[in-house]
């Protein structure tokens, strides 16, 4: 089985450069990177940035951190 993870640095990163959570307050926000540090799906992060993001577009937001993740067996 191969798993996928993405660090809370490169978590950030994508949150600022595609303006991700901008809608979120800051418990939300420290929610998202403690739901990622319990090894969330990509899927759960992804309609967590959606839900609190001027992005609508949750196959995109997917999508983008699918191609950001490292694979791990």
């Amino acid at each position: 089985m191969v798993y996928t993870r993405l660090s809370a640095d490169k978590l950030y990163c994508l949150c600022n450069r595609h303006q991700w959570f901008t809608n979120g307050d800051p418990l939300q926000y420290r929610r998202l990177f403690e739901r990622n540090k319990q090894g969330a799906p990509l899927e759960t992060l992804a309609t967590i940035i959606r839900i609190c993001s001027t992005e609508t577009n949750e196959q995109k937001i997917l999508e983008i951190l699918r191609k950001e993740c490292d694979l791990y067996d």
